[in-house]
């Protein structure tokens, strides 16, 4: 099923919220640890689309898309909008109340494309469940693999029946060395997991995962040079561990995820994020950081246009234009 929508731009706009340092949770907790390895697991096929198992390879191009950047008002969007079907028992890209997608896509996103893929499962299937059900959905799997998205919001809400959410941009954004990062429990310990990407298509002099006081190297599982995927394992944290991640680039420039603090592992955590954090170079060892904090799938709305800031750049007329949208 398609249908088009109309959007007055000019009157939907909200003001962009509070820059936050990049990858660093808002005061609601936004992004949590489920949504952060959803959104690495999205990268993680745009950069090697056949390396992701469990989907038909022969339904799409195995060529290689880059990675999509963090952008807070579609992270808030995808919460909202997991949160919402989860408290109110609805499975749809309308909100529960009837509001249209565009409408609650703009109160939290200011650029005139936007996306979405909606999945609903009950249990914990994990995010890995989700991004492979997705890939098996045609709409879903083009709106992942659409090479004019740069920007990506995901939402995860457990209500006994788990929603997960993927609201898709276009925004005036470059795509960072560490797109995105996460972690997971698995049989053993912890994993740890990286995307990187160097418009070079060069591959990091080194990425590593700094866990308390412990430096792990990681190496890659999927993509090319300079847009991959990279990962490690270690033992899991009995208690909170903080965790951040540093890539060297081949020219030796060194980037942080997140920019500033560091997530927080651990059974005992009271908070998935610190904003303390200390620590020397990469490659060094014996930082002291502190881990005290208190603390049936549906498709989506592919379309094309510039952010917000874009838009102020090209011309004034483009407030009126018409946006498509697409329901699958």
């Amino acid at each position: 099923m398609h249908r088009g929508a109309w959007l007055v731009a000019a009157a939907l706009l909200a003001a962009p919220g509070v820059a936050l340092a990049y990858g660093e949770p808002d005061a609601a907790g936004v992004p949590n640890p489920e949504e952060r390895l959803t959104h690495v697991y999205t990268n993680q096929i745009r950069q090697a689309p056949h390396a992701w198992p469990g989907w038909n390879t022969a339904l799409a191009t195995p060529a290689a898309r880059k990675p999509l950047a963090m952008i807070p008002g579609l992270y808030s969007a995808a919460r909202f909008h997991a949160d919402d079907m989860a408290a109110n028992g609805c499975f749809q890209h309308e909100s529960c109340d009837g509001t249209l997608f565009e409408t609650r896509i703009a109160r939290y996103f200011d650029g005139p494309s936007a996306g979405e893929n909606i999945y609903s499962a009950v249990g914990i299937p994990g995010a890995a469940a989700a991004l492979t059900g997705w890939m098996n959905s045609d709409g879903h799997r083009v709106n992942i693999l659409r090479p004019e998205w740069n920007a990506l919001g995901t939402g995860f809400a457990d209500a006994g029946q788990v929603y997960y959410v993927q609201d898709f941009g276009v925004a005036s954004v470059s795509v960072p060395p560490i797109p995105a990062a996460a972690f997971e429990s698995v049989a053993g310990g912890l994993r740890v997991v990286a995307n990187y990407y160097d418009p070079t298509g060069k591959a990091p002099a080194r990425l590593e995962a700094v866990l308390g006081e412990a430096h792990l190297a990681l190496n890659r599982v999927a993509g090319a040079d300079g847009n991959e995927t990279l990962d490690a394992t270690a033992a899991a944290p009995t208690g909170c561990v903080p965790l951040y991640f540093v890539a060297e680039a081949a020219g030796g420039a060194q980037t942080a995820f997140p920019t500033s603090g560091a997530l927080l592992v651990g059974p005992t955590c009271t908070a998935d994020y610190t904003t303390s954090r200390t620590g020397g170079p990469i490659g060094g060892g014996g930082e002291v950081i502190d881990a005290n904090d208190p603390g049936g799938c549906r498709c989506a709305r592919p379309a094309r246009g510039a952010s917000w800031l874009a838009w102020l750049a090209l011309a004034l007329p483009a407030l009126g234009r018409r946006r498509r949208a697409h329901r699958r």
